[in-house]
């Protein structure tokens, strides 16, 4: 720790003191203050809750759903299209490697749209 001048020691307490001061201030306007007066219904209107409406029913969005319906339409041709390149030109590896995962993550995104919201 820094050493400080005895001719500054007194100048710090003096701030320190005086700051700690200011904080009490706010701190005592914020929360000296009367508190408000409490909330007073009219006449004819009761303080309690009457009734309640609750609906189960989700709505979807068309435009949600056509593009996730898009989205199967494009992986069903990818699908098609990777399984004939596959056989025809004799790659190496098995069309699953790649419908697999297209199909996998497609049904994860249709499960979070359809489930996830409920």
């Amino acid at each position: 720790m820094a050493r400080v001048p005895s001719s500054f020691q007194g100048t710090i307490y003096i701030g320190v003191c005086l700051l700690s001061l200011g904080i009490l201030r706010m701190v005592w306007a914020v929360y000296g203050r009367e508190p408000q007066p409490a909330y007073r219904p009219m006449e004819n209107e009761s303080p309690f809750i009457k009734d309640v409406h609750a609906s189960n029913v989700l709505k979807t969005s068309p435009w949600a759903t056509r593009l996730l319906f898009g989205g199967w339409i494009l992986i069903v041709i990818k699908s098609v299209v990777v399984w004939w390149a596959c056989i025809h030109y004799a790659l190496p590896f098995h069309p699953m490697w790649v419908v697999g995962p297209t199909v996998a993550f497609g049904a994860l995104c249709t499960g979070v749209y359809l489930f996830a919201r409920r």
